[in-house]
């Protein structure tokens, strides 16, 4: 059994805002308190290195990009 889960949030601001902001894994720490880094590059097939903090527990992860749609909602 797979198992999924869903949300969903209204962004006052375009889908171009929304895409770059994102896409600039370098200013992730800026904005969510979670993630230290993320590196990589974002094209499908490559591998990220995801990089999260909770609490003092730091965790790295690599998923694959499965797929690339910029701009879209």
């Amino acid at each position: 059994m797979n198992k999924h889960i869903k949300t969903e949030i209204i962004i006052n601001a375009s889908v171009k805002t929304v895409w770059e902001v994102l896409t600039n894994f370098s200013r992730y720490p800026e904005w969510n308190p979670f993630f230290q880094s993320i590196e990589g590059e974002l094209i499908t097939g490559k591998k990220l290195k995801n990089t999260m903090l909770n609490g003092t527990n730091k965790f790295v992860f690599k998923p694959v990009v499965k797929s690339v749609v910029p701009y879209q909602s």
